[in-house]
């Protein structure tokens, strides 16, 4: 579990160091309870030697016995150990402590824990040293500090596996709606092709045509998928080629032709461009399920404002997607109808504005625009 607070190095080297210094203490470490043993996890101020070498299991030393008993306990003076009062050690453990000892006189341990018990943390002194009741409650205190963090860690990261594997069945399901589909079309059309070659050349032809069509749509939507595995190649690829990508997709999918126009040298920032994506993306999946359009056309175009013209952001962008299909009336849209929403909240995101025109059989367009003014405010 204290692997989890990797990604917050920092943060946690400062709750060891304000710690140690709210105790007085010298050293501290932070063990981490592993198969009836406690390692340490991190440490400050403790020889290395000793951090990569500790091993403890629970119940021996004063950390061990902290972890069992779940409570604190402290130890004055090593020195001062003896027989009838040592703890029960092992001939190696024994060894260790011994060599701890010349540098660390008192110990005060307290169980990590949160709902479940991940560990301890340990304070070390030099000189020997007479623990109040004060110094347990302030250690309790800190051990309490440290066990939320390491548990809201843990929560993140169970919300982020939740998220990767959500979108993993996504994107199952987006391969086996969108890619399997267009590839069994592809081979049942590469099965009939010699047949109707043979019984009509210009058939033939057409059925070829459709066969590229398909195996290009089915690379295309392959190359989406890849894309949406790795969001850093998402943000880095050119707006034009996305939408390029897009529209083979499509058009692999559907069958529905796309007339796509995008105006050459259009640099958007990345969030606005992974936006405008997002917006055609959600419109043409729109498309292909309930519009029964046989053309839809794509456009961006960009216009940058005259130097002379202060009062004007400095660039415009306009992304267009219209189908000539069945249309909707936007007041009737169901509430379960989300793809709207979505695309509102794309836009809004990056300071856009949408409008989605539409009547009952004249088709949809949708139309977001962005206006620069982040070169403004500069």
């Amino acid at each position: 579990v204290l692997d989890m607070i990797t990604r917050e190095e920092s943060r946690f080297r400062q709750t060891l160091a304000h710690g140690s210094a709210l105790l007085d203490a010298e050293a501290v470490a932070i063990y981490r309870l592993y198969a009836g043993e406690l390692t340490i996890q991190r440490a400050q101020g403790l020889e290395p030697d000793y951090v990569a070498d500790a091993h403890i299991p629970v119940g021996q030393s004063v950390t061990g016995q902290a972890v069992l008993e779940r409570r604190p306990v402290t130890l004055h003076d090593v020195a001062a150990l003896t027989p009838d009062d040592a703890l029960p050690l092992d001939r190696r453990r024994r060894a260790l402590l011994e060599r701890l000892g010349t540098n660390y006189r008192a110990l005060l341990a307290v169980p990590l824990a949160a709902e479940e018990i991940f560990g301890a943390i340990t304070l070390y002194y030099h000189a020997p040293r007479a623990f109040s009741q004060e110094d347990v409650e302030l250690a309790v205190a800190f051990s309490d500090h440290a066990a939320l963090a390491i548990r809201n860690a843990q929560l993140r990261a169970q919300v982020e596996q939740a998220a990767v594997a959500s979108e993993r069945r996504r994107l199952a399901h987006d391969l086996h709606d969108s890619v399997t589909q267009v590839l069994f079309s592809a081979s049942l059309t590469a099965e009939v092709l010699p047949v109707i070659w043979q019984r009509d050349r210009v058939e033939g032809e057409r059925a070829l045509q459709d066969l590229r069509d398909l195996t290009r749509g089915a690379l295309a939507e392959m190359r989406m998928l890849l894309l949406e595995l790795r969001p850093a190649a998402l943000q880095e690829a050119r707006l034009d080629d996305l939408l390029a990508q897009l529209v083979a997709a499509f058009t692999g999918r559907s069958r529905v032709s796309v007339a796509l126009d995008v105006q050459p040298g259009c640099e958007l920032p990345a969030d606005v461009r992974i936006a405008f994506f997002r917006i055609a993306q959600e419109a043409l999946n729109n498309v292909a399920k309930h519009a029964e359009a046989s053309q839809v056309s794509l456009s961006l175009h960009c216009q940058a404002a005259p130097a002379a013209d202060r009062g004007r952001p400095a660039l415009t962008a306009t992304l267009s997607i219209v189908d000539d299909g069945q249309g909707f009336d936007p007041a009737d849209a169901p509430p379960d109808h989300l793809g709207l929403d979505i695309m509102r909240e794309r836009a809004e995101a990056v300071g856009a504005t949408l409008t989605i025109a539409s009547q009952s059989g004249t088709g949809v367009q949708v139309t977001a625009i962005w206006h620069d003014t982040r070169s403004e405010k500069r």
